[in-house]
């Protein structure tokens, strides 16, 4: 059968382990190399120090330790980030914050004088190592689930049709770390009867050794007692308990328990970033966005001139789309079409059926589309004028897909909390299939990026863009 759920995590734990000691110590041998330091060097400060002769060894060993401490302790080792989003990468980037702080006031209050290049190059070469070998790590993962290895084994709790719901997800939603053992169907009205913890755990799960995980499928069946109970019932026979979250609740990550008046109020919390983290994102977009048109000016001027020779009409195409707060905005790209193609779309909506889905007008052989459109969209080289967008604020370099006016006009509830972000040149959606996403399945990935955006997050998904753009899957 191969290992546990509580085996495999254990032994992926140990890897990573191993993984971080090898991270630190190559990122220590490169601040005492560059530093022209030894082991052996001593530590100049006060007294104190020059009194008990601390070497550098001393202190690797110490970075060492704490370091490996903090990893620990932030989480990062943790089986429920294995492979799973940005939480692991920032739980890494959290543990490095701490060792610098730690570093700056110890140093302070033992009045030490660690070679500032040292450290400087010991922390950041270490983060930038350890997040390649947490890269190569989660690579190794994805490969033995594709053989079916490593997964948490699950028993599905619930009636037969919430059941049948969460086995589609399973099977179509990307939910490869998972594997459906075992489906207990029950009827709606078993869940109401007063002996039902003690029954479902003894009668249905507790002589099932396969799974590691019982999951919920229908919440709303019980009783905030009840699941409290039968969480603590699977507590006791060593069974992980979850409970299945419906499209409907996705906000609920967002609610927090605040005290006002001496009375508990539940509180959703604003998904809008907080002022050091929007001043963050703006500075990085700008700073980028110009330095980007400063060097692309002469490939700007390329391909403008490529367009203006393949086919009659203006380089750059303008057309009003909706940003942040549902403030329109023109956006900028390359012409890739012809220029009567606004009024082909209606000839075309009314012959052919959408070939992306039923919100998102895309064609994987649109006749509007120029010899040179086609290049630049399988390329997504017609995106580069988007770069002005980010520029004059209207854009970020990563966030939502920006929608068209008539697109908004259709979004339900769920949908309208992607415009709490501003949109982006590229995102989740991008570099998880672009235009062969179905409509539910964009909204999805911009409501994750929208609910859990961090530093970390954005990073990623710009190195998992230029894969994705290279390949040109979806780019039509």
């Amino acid at each position: 059968m191969g290992l546990t759920q509580a085996g495999w995590a254990r032994t992926y734990a140990q890897i990573l382990r191993l993984a971080d000691a090898v991270a630190v110590v190559l990122a220590l041998a490169v601040g005492l190399y560059f530093a022209d330091l030894n082991l052996e060097s001593p530590l100049s400060g006060g007294e104190f120090l020059t009194g008990a002769g601390i070497s550098y060894w001393v202190v690797s060993a110490i970075v060492l330790a704490v370091w490996s401490v903090l990893l620990e302790a932030s989480g990062s080792r943790n089986s429920d980030v294995f492979a799973k989003g940005t939480a692991e990468f920032t739980r890494v980037f959290n543990a490095t914050i701490i060792l610098f702080v730690l570093t700056s006031a110890s140093s302070f209050l033992l009045r030490a004088e660690p070679s500032r290049l040292f450290l400087g190059l010991a922390l950041l070469s270490g983060f930038v190592v350890l997040l390649l070998f947490r890269a190569w790590a989660r690579r190794f993962l994805w490969r033995m689930r594709a053989r079916g290895k490593m997964k948490t084994t699950i028993s599905l709790l619930g009636t037969a049709v919430a059941n049948k719901k969460a086995m589609l997800t399973f099977e179509h939603a990307g939910m490869e770390g998972y594997r459906v053992a075992r489906v207990i169907d029950l009827r709606a009205d078993f869940f109401s009867k007063p002996d039902f913890v003690v029954s479902v755990t003894e009668n249905h799960v507790m002589d099932e050794g396969e799974s590691d995980m019982v999951l919920l499928t229908d919440s709303r069946l019980l009783s905030a007692q009840a699941r409290d109970e039968l969480s603590a019932r699977f507590e006791l026979l060593k069974k992980s308990f979850a409970i299945w979250a419906n499209p409907e609740d996705l906000a609920t990550a967002r609610m927090r328990l605040r005290l006002e008046s001496d009375s508990p109020l539940i509180r959703v919390r604003d998904v809008q970033l907080g002022a050091l983290a929007a001043l963050y994102k703006r500075t990085f977009d700008f700073v980028v966005a110009f330095a980007a048109l400063f060097f692309l000016a002469p490939v700007f001027a390329v391909i403008a001139g490529l367009v203006r020779l393949d086919s009659s009409g203006p380089a750059l195409f303008r057309q009003t789309r909706v940003g942040q707060f549902g403030e329109e905005f023109t956006i900028f790209k390359f012409r890739t079409m012809v220029e009567d193609a606004e009024v082909m779309r209606r000839e075309l909506e009314q012959e052919e059926t959408d070939a992306g889905n039923a919100i998102l007008f895309k064609l994987k052989a649109d006749p509007r589309i120029t010899r040179m459109g086609r290049l630049l969209r399988a390329s997504s080289l017609d995106e580069l004028p988007q770069l002005i967008n980010v520029a004059l604020g209207n854009m970020s370099l990563v966030g939502p897909r920006p929608p068209l006016p008539s697109e908004v006009s259709t979004y339900d509830g769920q949908a309208h909390r992607r415009l709490a972000a501003k949109p982006g040149i590229t995102g989740l959606w991008q570099v998880s299939g672009r235009s062969d996403l179905s409509w539910e399945e964009s909204v999805k990935l911009d409501l994750q990026y929208v609910e859990n955006w961090s530093p970390i997050s954005d990073m990623l998904i710009l190195l998992r863009t230029v894969p994705a753009v290279v390949r040109g899957k979806g780019a039509y």
